[in-house]
């Protein structure tokens, strides 16, 4: 009886110290996982580079209308332009400009060049709430006022290329 005592007392102190491990385990991959999500990959962060900035022209973040605010234009990614657009209400929410194809998935609004597509991960089949659709409407009707005045998109991929890339189907810009 006297062994049976020291055992227990062992596989208890065994217990908790693996419960312990175990449990700083769980907290120290929870804090690496987030510090990855996190991480600000560069790549997000690209600023417009001219070619772009020539296309949207006095679009560019900050500019407002009665309909939306372009809080940020950022650089060709998996063959789109990612716009970040804040509403009259301040709702952020990200919208790419891919190059206009008539034989492919339907954008929200079109230029003669472009298409316009809401990321909401909804893959087609979401609806689009009513005031960001008329603030992407806005948008396009605004750029195709400068494409009439000459201005061109830089080269674009059109939504089926895009969704034929490996990786590029769904990305998110940070919307601040």
């Amino acid at each position: 009886m006297t062994d049976a005592a020291p055992s227990r007392r062992t596989s208890k102190r065994g217990l908790r110290i693996g419960i312990v491990v175990a449990g700083l385990a769980m907290v120290l991959a929870a804090v690496w996982s987030a510090a990855r999500r996190s991480a600000i990959d560069p790549e997000d962060e690209r600023p417009a580079r001219a070619e772009v900035r020539a296309y949207f022209g006095d679009l560019a973040d900050g500019a407002t209308n009665d309909r939306f605010t372009i809080v940020r234009v950022f650089d060709v990614r998996a063959g789109a332009i990612p716009v970040v657009l804040a509403t009259r209400g301040g709702q952020r929410y990200q919208v790419d400009v891919l190059r206009r194809d008539d034989r492919g998935p339907l954008g929200v609004a079109t230029t003669n060049y472009v298409a316009f597509y809401v990321a909401n991960a909804g893959d087609g089949d979401a609806a689009t709430p009513e005031e960001q659709t008329l603030a992407v409407r806005a948008l396009a009707d605004d750029l195709r006022w400068r494409e009439a005045a000459g201005a061109k998109p830089p080269a674009l991929a059109t939504m089926a290329e895009r969704m034929a890339m490996p990786g590029a189907r769904r990305f998110a810009v940070p919307l601040k």
